[in-house]
């Protein structure tokens, strides 16, 4: 192999290592839907701790709710569901820097006995959800505040 070629083709290799870190490496808002995802998943799986590896300490929502009142709220009432099931309408995101504004529709259902009902939302139209989520090292986007209704 003489000196051109050796060059060309180690360009060549830089070319495409950096072309594939390029689609590979997910953006923002695909690590802000997948850790919405784990979250709902966390909550059908009924995992308290799952849940608040989620959510910042600093967390409040329109309710007047705090990480701790969340926890204690999530230990005292999930074990009484057989079921809860989560459906989220595809998030819109904004991020700026190391904070995001994220919207979406949501219904949240559980059966307790033989009864199934809605905790936001209902059938026919989910609830709307505003969240903003912060970006903490290294690179984890925790949900710093939230604002929803119950149906």
């Amino acid at each position: 192999m003489n000196l051109a070629s050796g060059k060309t083709f180690r360009w060549s290799a830089l070319v495409l290592a950096l072309l594939a870190v390029y689609v590979l490496w997910p953006s923002e808002e695909e690590r802000i839907k997948k850790r919405l995802r784990n979250l709902a998943e966390a909550l059908e799986q009924r995992n308290v701790d799952e849940i608040m590896n989620h959510l910042s300490f600093n967390y409040s929502d329109n309710h007047g709710a705090s990480y701790l009142l969340v926890r204690k709220q999530l230990e005292r009432r999930l074990p009484e569901y057989s079921e809860v099931r989560v459906e989220m309408e595809p998030p819109s995101i904004i991020v700026s820097e190391n904070t995001a504004q994220v919207r979406t529709g949501l219904r949240v259902s559980a059966v307790h006995g033989y009864d199934m009902g809605y905790f936001v939302g209902d059938f026919d139209n989910p609830a709307p959800v505003a969240l903003t989520m912060e970006k903490h090292p290294p690179g984890k986007w925790l949900v710093l505040k939230a604002t929803y209704e119950y149906r």
